[in-house]
């Protein structure tokens, strides 16, 4: 049986560091697998209809079976730039996701087809959970689409039906003296911050908890050291005594094989890797103080 990090009600003060894109290929599955076995993760968030969301699923449950720390695995909502299991009207009748431009559009302009949008979660709730053997313990979205009108209501909507017990919902912001110190994206944090405070009346309603704070938005480039960054988010998150989730990317340094989908940010997953493997990430924790906080 996995291990589960927390109920959703207990946050109780925590800080998290959850892994993203679980599915998408096999050097982000390789790569997030090797920080479960070293404790360096306590939750993933799963893509339902990634390539190789089949064959490592069993393998990421054996290793949270294993792992030093307790991880919870979630659901990575996606409908956009892959592929869908199943078709939505108006947004990807042929299974194929626009960026998240358009979706963005349509969502603020409420040209979304709400129901077909619910369908296609529910598709990839019941995908995870046949994996699983349950229902996952936390839903969030790719380029954090979970937040936008319409699909936050889908997803509150199906998350309500699925589960028989509180989960929590990815929230995506921060005060504003967290935003005015982060070391990159000031401004997309900021928006990320507006939309979640837009999507938290849909979400209360639905029963679901959120994480007090959220960090680890970047511009995902290569040429910038990966561990400052993270330093600072650490910092951040041990400021204040709500807790707070951190979101990462890590992958092993493989370029997209015949039949993946693309990966626009393949080149930037080795450094998170690299970074979360080191020493010098359990330094960063402990000298920000995050040691004692992270996870259970």
């Amino acid at each position: 049986m996995d291990k589960i990090i927390e109920t959703p009600m207990t946050w109780g003060g925590r800080i998290h560091l959850c892994a993203d894109d679980f599915g998408l290929n096999a050097a982000v599955d390789e790569g997030i697998l090797d920080l479960v076995h070293l404790g360096r993760l306590t939750a993933v968030s799963c893509m339902a209809g990634g390539v190789e969301i089949a064959r490592d699923i069993p393998r990421l449950l054996a290793a949270v079976s294993d792992a030093p720390r307790p991880v919870q695995i979630g659901l990575h909502v996606t409908l956009t730039e892959y592929t869908t299991l199943g078709p939505i009207r108006g947004l990807a009748p042929e299974c194929a996701l626009p960026g998240i431009g358009t979706v963005m559009r349509q969502a603020y302009l409420r040209r979304l087809d709400v129901p077909a949008i619910r369908m296609e979660i529910d598709r990839q709730m019941a995908c995870l959970s046949a994996l699983m053997g349950r229902v996952p313990d936390f839903v969030d979205g790719h380029q954090h689409v979970h937040l936008l009108p319409g699909i936050r209501d889908a997803v509150a909507a199906s998350w309500k039906d699925w589960n028989v017990r509180p989960g929590w919902v990815r929230y995506c912001g921060a005060p504003e003296r967290d935003l005015a110190r982060l070391p990159s994206a000031q401004f997309k944090s900021r928006v990320l911050s507006l939309m979640s405070r837009a999507a938290a009346p849909s979400h209360d309603e639905a029963g679901m908890v959120t994480n007090p704070r959220f960090f680890g938005v970047t511009e995902f480039s290569p040429e910038v050291p990966f561990g400052p960054r993270m330093r600072r988010w650490l910092s951040l998150a041990n400021s204040g005594e709500s807790g707070a989730l951190i979101m990462c990317h890590p992958g092993r340094a493989s370029a997209p094989a015949a039949g993946d989908p693309p990966d626009p940010i393949h080149l930037h997953r080795p450094q998170e890797l690299a970074y979360l493997a080191s020493e010098a990430f359990l330094t960063d924790l402990a000298e920000t103080g995050v040691a004692t906080r992270f996870g259970l």
